[in-house]
């Protein structure tokens, strides 16, 4: 059986205000999610950890947006027992989230930045890990192994010219209005039907959390919705985590989605919604 992570990775708490582990209610919690990170930091050495390693908003977890104050309060503890904070931003960077990184929404800046996919546009297989200088002059006096397509020029042009799109485009400020939009109008779905539990995100990276119903368990209800929105047209991501024990539909459309592609893609949410509720 294989591991999802190689030994010597040590899982914390996840900062999942709607499914707490500790029990707790956001704005009274004291950020209980950060003290525990704290004493599992502790527990695994302290000034021997070398490195905190995450996304700054869990989108494989089911959009988990973590509190305000969270990320500076992993920032603090890493400056203060010596240890890396590196942000993976494959699905979240690149203006997904209405910002180029989802980092600056907290102004917290990572020692290491991890980014891929968006970079290029798809177009060519693609990533980039972002470094702070005397990170990146430390690395180079280490002999690494190789990488076959390291600096490939069609990935570099590539990326160059998607980020000159971007930013020529207004792209990053679109994502950040319309992912309000998008936002907004989840919450009418959720005020309106009592399965959608929780909606939540930043930009165009929006998650909505199911719950099931007397009839029908949530995971079951998450599959059935999920392939009816499929019929439907629409293409979203389904993360039914029984470990998390959460149902979450996941949306992340491409930056250039206008706020007419939103009512057309809830029109065919809230039409699949009622199909499975029959």
């Amino acid at each position: 059986m294989s591991e999802l992570l190689p030994r010597g990775f040590v899982h914390s708490a996840p900062p999942y205000c709607y499914h707490c582990d500790f029990g707790k209610e956001p704005g009274t919690c004291g950020l209980q999610c950060l003290k525990y990170l704290e004493q599992t930091m502790l527990h695994e050495g302290g000034d021997k950890i070398a490195a905190v390693i995450s996304e700054p908003i869990f989108a494989a977890g089911g959009v988990i947006v973590p509190p305000k104050g969270f990320w500076k309060g992993v920032r603090e503890l890493c400056d203060k027992y010596g240890a890396l904070l590196i942000f993976d931003e494959v699905v979240t960077g690149i203006g997904q989230t209405g910002t180029m990184f989802a980092c600056q929404y907290e102004g917290v800046t990572p020692d290491i930045l991890v980014t891929g996919k968006a970079l290029t546009s798809g177009y060519v297989p693609g990533s980039a890990v972002l470094c702070r200088k005397e990170i990146g002059e430390a690395m180079s006096k280490i002999n690494l192994h190789g990488h076959t397509h390291s600096c490939y020029p069609l990935t570099c042009r590539s990326a160059l010219k998607n980020i000159e799109i971007i930013e020529r485009d207004g792209l990053v400020e679109n994502s950040r209005v319309v992912g309000d939009y998008l936002h907004s109008r989840l919450l009418e779905l959720k005020d309106k039907y009592p399965v959608i539990k929780d909606v939540r995100g930043r930009g165009l990276l929006q998650g909505m959390e199911l719950e099931g119903t007397p009839t029908e368990d949530k995971y079951v209800l998450g599959q059935e919705f999920y392939e009816s929105m499929l019929r439907g047209g629409l293409v979203t991501e389904l993360e039914s985590r029984k470990n998390l024990e959460n149902v979450v539909v996941v949306m992340h459309p491409a930056l250039i989605t206008s706020k007419e592609n939103v009512d057309e893609a809830v029109a065919v949410i809230e039409k699949s919604l009622i199909e499975c509720l029959k």
